[in-house]
């Protein structure tokens, strides 16, 4: 990379990276208790969940399929790396068939030609393998404008497999 392409991927790397950490500290953060304690109250560490993952995201209206990689890290925070920027959070809920339930969501951030234009919020609900190297999850993702308008709803199932 050369002078001003390189100042723009750094500016650009920035941007999104203030983004995520913003969007970390509002998901994470409820009224009148302070930035994180929400989390604090349903995170499980004893759910093997913590780790990065690759993801098989199947829209289930037209059938495409998305890859992407995230990272459940401890205290309930949740990284999506790609296709785009995002974070969230995680927690357990419970146990179903005798595998262990999980909650997660998150804002990815969506840019078309170098230039943030939309954000996605994610919500899902997930069951770990018992091994806890899989899990399969279903919910929706709501695409919006940037001024929070929403443009489309797409319901979704995720099959997923552990990296680390």
């Amino acid at each position: 990379m050369k002078g001003k392409s390189r100042r723009r991927f750094l500016q650009d790397g920035g941007i999104a990276l203030t983004a995520s950490l913003s969007l970390v500290t509002l998901l994470n953060s409820s009224p009148g208790d302070g930035a994180g304690t929400a989390l604090a109250a349903t995170f499980d560490d004893t759910l093997p969940l913590p780790g990065q993952w690759n993801l098989i995201v199947t829209f289930t209206g037209t059938g495409q399929k998305n890859p992407s990689e995230v990272i459940y890290a401890p205290g309930g925070i949740f990284l999506n790396l790609t296709p785009g920027p995002g974070a969230g959070k995680w927690y357990a809920t419970g146990i179903d068939d005798d595998r262990r339930t999980f909650f997660y969501e998150f804002t990815e951030l969506i840019y078309t030609n170098g230039t943030l234009t939309n954000y996605v919020h994610v919500t899902q609900q997930g069951k770990l393998s018992k091994d806890g190297k899989s899990y399969t999850a279903h919910g929706v993702g709501i695409l919006h404008n940037l001024d929070g308008t929403e443009v489309l709803r797409n319901p979704t199932t995720t099959v997923a497999t552990r990296v680390s």
